[in-house]
């Protein structure tokens, strides 16, 4: 009886060894099994082409949003997208024409001023003309025939009046150049003042955008995040508005650099765009080779991804770019194939290896297929029914804890 008592108190104390060391070590039995893991992604319906609408005007000059057509709107060709103000081209406008106006009687002064001056010359020309006639006239007459005074009056030094008309000649001519030249520099004054007219007429006359083609408005969002609206400021040539084209449509998505392994081209989704009922098998036609990030206050980084939506869907279903989509990306989906999970790779370098629960810490050397979010391919190194440790729990600070005060109490004891 003491001996039967003494074996079953030996079994009860293996068993718990074996039970506290099972419960310390998880492990998974290899065998070949479904696999099928996804992704949930995020997106929006983008055109792959697009008509740029941008803000009319030159210069970057300065624009007022008064009218805007709804975001999303399905508009035709040649309807009215937006209409816009210029106060400051207004203003160039008023200032322009006041310095025209200014520049037009500076002209007819500048001309009235020559006009003076070169009858003045004329003048004085044609009486220096009347005495050399008259002194050519007595310069070899008998002084006798005349009276002394007379002659004194009329006669003038001939060599004099000859140098005097040279001289009112080279006056004639001087007047002459400063008058073009005076005229030359108010004629440029009064073009660039015309150009100023002419380019502050253009702006004000280009404020009002119309499609170019039909299809749907769709305002672009600007650096900040906002769109514009009635109201707002915008600058001439900035791109504001898209209108796309229907006939070739994809689906953007975002994913976080941490979930992108395993994602490649040729991969199956399943997507849910809004306004359509069920959902649409397409396929990953290209994942982004960097990743970048999306928000300035944020650093986690996201990888684009794109799917082709084939144009007799975008036509069944009257898909439009803007919608949002909801997508699921097959990343496997095998009804068998040997795999473990990731959790029980050890890698070193470029090599993985698992821990087996019968080699103890001993690790084996295994060869990778694919991978993905949760598992990976085996190729060799396991074989179905392996138990590969998954993870070995430590004990509990209580338990260790309690462990120490029992041996204190047992050393006491003693």
């Amino acid at each position: 009886m003491i001996r039967q008592l003494a074996v079953l108190a030996a079994l009860v104390m293996v068993l718990t060894a074996c039970s506290e060391e099972s419960d310390s070590v998880l492990t998974e039995s290899v065998t070949k099994r479904a696999w099928r893991e996804t992704l949930i992604a995020q997106g929006e319906v983008k055109a792959v082409e697009r008509t740029i609408i941008k803000v009319p005007g030159a210069n970057w000059e300065q624009r007022r949003v008064i009218w805007l057509q709804a975001d999303g709107a399905r508009v035709e060709q040649d309807a009215l997208l937006a209409r816009f103000d210029a106060p400051e081209a207004q203003l160039k406008f008023d200032q322009a024409s006041l310095e025209l106006l200014r520049s037009a009687l500076k002209q007819a002064e500048t001309q009235a001023t020559a006009d003076v001056a070169s009858a003045g010359l004329q003048t004085e020309l044609a009486q220096v003309d009347t005495d050399l006639a008259i002194s050519a006239r007595y310069a070899n007459a008998d002084v006798g025939a005349f009276a002394r005074n007379q002659i004194l009056d009329a006669v003038q030094d001939l060599d004099f009046l000859k140098d005097k008309k040279g001289f009112l000649g080279w006056r004639q001519g001087q007047s002459s150049i400063r008058d073009d030249s005076a005229r030359a520099l108010v004629a440029a004054q009064g073009k660039s003042a015309s150009q100023q007219v002419d380019r502050a007429q253009q702006s004000l006359s280009a404020l009002e955008v119309r499609a170019p083609n039909a299809g749907v408005f769709k305002l672009m969002t600007k650096w900040d995040g906002t769109k514009p609206q009635v109201g707002g400021t915008t600058w001439a040539s900035e791109e504001f508005a898209e209108i796309p084209n229907e006939s070739a449509m994809r689906v953007e998505f975002t994913v976080p650099q941490a979930q992108a392994s395993g994602l490649a081209a040729g991969l199956r989704v399943e997507v849910r765009i809004a306004g359509v009922s069920g959902t649409l098998p397409l396929t990953l036609s290209r994942v982004g080779a960097n990743a970048s990030t999306r928000d300035r206050r944020s650093p986690v980084k996201f990888v684009d991804l794109e799917a082709a939506i084939p144009e007799a869907l975008v036509k069944q279903h009257g898909i439009a770019a803007g919608q949002a989509v909801r997508g699921e990306i097959i990343l496997v989906d095998d009804a068998e194939v040997l795999s473990v999970p990731n959790l029980a790779l050890e890698q070193k370098g470029e090599q993985f290896f698992v821990r087996l629960a019968e080699s103890g810490d001993t690790p084996v050397q295994v060869t990778l297929g694919r991978r993905a979010q949760a598992r990976s391919e085996i190729k060799t190194g396991l074989k179905p029914g392996d138990e590969v440790v998954l993870s070995r729990n430590a004990p509990d600070d209580n338990e260790s804890d309690a462990d120490t005060d029992d041996d204190q109490q047992r050393k006491r004891k003693a």
